[in-house]
Order: structure tokens, then C-alpha cells, then sequence
């Protein structure tokens, strides 16, 4: 991924703050929707993960995700 926008790294920073992951749920509560985080999980920037019965996904920043939010803060 190249630049990130604004959205992104708010995206990430918000991630980073939650070590668990967020449900689907809590990020739209945020104002963060599927097509937002999706190019974050692409690019490898966070992980998706199906937990429990019924299934839930959890987005969860990944190390790359944090490398990049310490580059964008420069």
C-alpha cells in the first residue's frame, strides 16, 4: 500500500488502541465501514478473523499495521 489517507491511519491508530481486535460493530460505531478496512486488511495492514458461535469478525491490527502508523506520524 502506498500513501495511507487520513481515514487509514485514523483506522489504524484506533486498532492499535484495541490489542484484541473490534468487532465489525464497534468500528462502524467509529464511522469505519467494511470498504474502508478492507484495503488495510489487503494490504496486510490488519487481519480479519472469525471468532465464536455465530461467527463474528474481529479486525486486529498486524505488525505491519503498526510500522506504519510510526511512518505516518513523520
Amino acid at each position: 500500500m502506498a500513501t495511507l489517507s487520513d481515514e487509514q491511519l485514523r483506522a489504524l491508530r484506533f486498532l492499535a488502541r484495541h490489542p484484541g481486535g473490534c468487532t465489525e460493530a464497534t468500528l462502524l460505531k467509529q464511522g469505519f465501514t467494511a470498504v474502508q478496512l478492507s484495503p488495510l486488511v489487503y494490504a496486510g495492514l490488519a487481519k480479519l478473523r472469525a471468532v465464536g458461535r455465530p461467527k463474528l469478525f474481529r479486525v486486529k491490527i498486524t505488525m505491519a499495521g503498526q510500522r506504519a502508523i510510526a511512518a505516518g506520524a513523520d
